[in-house]
């Protein structure tokens, strides 16, 4: 879905450089300037607790009511292949910034943007070095109460 490309000037000293740089000069074409090449990434697999394997490292994890909120930090780059969540997912960027492709459509958020995903969307994500977010797990079961109550769909 994503080709990615060989971005040696993404060391972590260089970073803020070339992803400027990148981010500028790619602006109109939409392409993420984190992209890297050789990357093998498996898509993410659920746990049998119904929570993939996370990229970065956990630094929190708490369940408020039938929510999943996570903190995660992204002390170097971090990718992942193309993959989906059977969830809907809301990403809070908190520090530095990341970038996810959904279909055509590449974007770039800064800490504080607020992204949202629907439940099995397919894309890819690549948290730049030092990346903090927080992300929401919205259970299914959630999802379906609205749309019944509400008629969303």
């Amino acid at each position: 879905m994503i080709r990615l490309e060989t971005r040696p000037e993404l060391s972590r000293k260089g970073f803020r450089q070339a992803y400027d740089l990148a981010h500028h000069a790619n602006f109109k074409e939409r392409r993420c300037p984190l992209g890297k090449s050789g990357h093998m990434c498996c898509p993410a697999s659920a746990g049998a607790n119904g929570l993939s394997n996370p990229l970065g490292r956990v630094l929190d994890r708490k369940k408020i009511g039938p929510f999943v909120f996570v903190k995660h930090h992204y002390p170097k780059l971090a990718e992942r292949a193309s993959h989906s969540h059977p969830w809907l997912h809301l990403t809070m960027v908190r520090q530095e910034h990341y970038c996810r492709k959904l279909g055509r459509r590449t974007d770039n958020y800064q800490a504080g943007s607020l992204t949202f995903l629907q439940t099995n969307d397919s894309h890819t994500d690549s948290y730049a070095p030092g990346s903090k977010c927080l992300h929401v797990v919205i259970p299914s079961e959630v999802e379906q109460r609205l749309t019944r109550d509400f008629g969303l769909s």
